[in-house]
């Protein structure tokens, strides 16, 4: 599935084929959006991983956009995939979210899309 990673210093488009695999621990869904929602580790504070600012800022504006809000203090670590969602089932980020909120994305996501196979890999 294609989908949106965001880690403490990077921003890449990939296509993954395991959420399990690419987050490395137990998923966490935040719901985020009417057709798309946000996995991060979620014992990733309880593990020491890295504070996610990035990710903590493009969430914070997604919920501000549904009239939500993270907790005062509160901040993503770690990992952040975003991906498509219906129903029950994950699949695509769709184009009009990463138009909305990854536009860099856009023009060049075929040539710069990366593997699952390296999902810490740069584009």
């Amino acid at each position: 599935m294609k989908a949106i990673i965001v880690t403490p210093n990077t921003i890449e488009f990939q296509n993954i084929s395991d959420l399990h695999a690419t987050l490395d621990g137990y998923l966490e869904a935040l719901s985020v959006g009417e057709n798309f929602i946000c996995f991060i580790d979620e014992d990733g504070k309880a593990k020491g991983l890295r504070p996610n600012q990035r990710a903590t800022d493009i969430i914070q504006l997604m919920l501000a956009k549904r009239g939500r809000s993270m907790l005062p203090g509160d901040m993503i670590v770690g990992m952040a995939i975003f991906v498509g969602v219906d129903g029950e089932d994950e699949g695509d980020l769709p184009e009009s979210v990463i138009a909305e909120y990854f536009p860099e994305f856009l023009g060049s996501r075929s040539q710069g899309m990366t593997d699952a196979a390296n999902p810490r890999g740069s584009l």
